[in-house]
């Protein structure tokens, strides 16, 4: 999967189309612990404008997935996941953006960026806090294209 920026993506466009099959990841949004809150506010505005723009200034973009993730040590991981992800895809519709272009993919725990058995090597809390933070997230991956 390559990982790209805003201005990778728009200009790759034409290419994706050619060539078939291509996932985008862009960069993703961190949460709070057991919150839909993000751990950046202003990180968190920038990426949803960002995807605000990418979705309003490239109609041949069909499916932006939005997958959301929990941490192991959450209180209802799926259900948390969900939550999150239905907030940004609510903040990217509030911008324009149709919902049935969005599809949130709730996660849970599933998934881990960095596994319970990495985090069992981390010597100190703040490691280990760090460590799950990167799990509490939103991925956005362009997965379609109208044709």
């Amino acid at each position: 999967m390559k990982r790209c920026t805003t201005v990778a993506l728009l200009s790759f466009l034409s290419s994706l189309m050619v060539h078939g099959q291509f996932t985008c990841l862009l960069p993703e949004v961190r949460f709070m612990e057991n919150s839909t809150e993000a751990m950046n506010d202003s990180a968190y505005w920038a990426m949803i404008g960002e995807a605000i723009q990418v979705m309003n200034a490239n109609l041949s973009i069909d499916t932006l997935a939005l997958d959301s993730h929990s941490d192991t040590q959450e209180h209802d991981a799926e259900g948390l996941s969900n939550a999150r992800g239905e907030k940004v895809k609510a903040d990217i519709v509030r911008g324009g953006v149709d919902s049935g272009r969005i599809d949130v993919r709730p996660h849970g725990a599933s998934s881990p960026r960095i596994t319970p058995s990495q985090i069992d090597f981390m010597t100190t809390t703040d490691e280990v806090q760090v460590a799950r933070g990167y799990n509490r997230r939103v991925e956005f991956r362009v997965v379609s294209f109208r044709r």
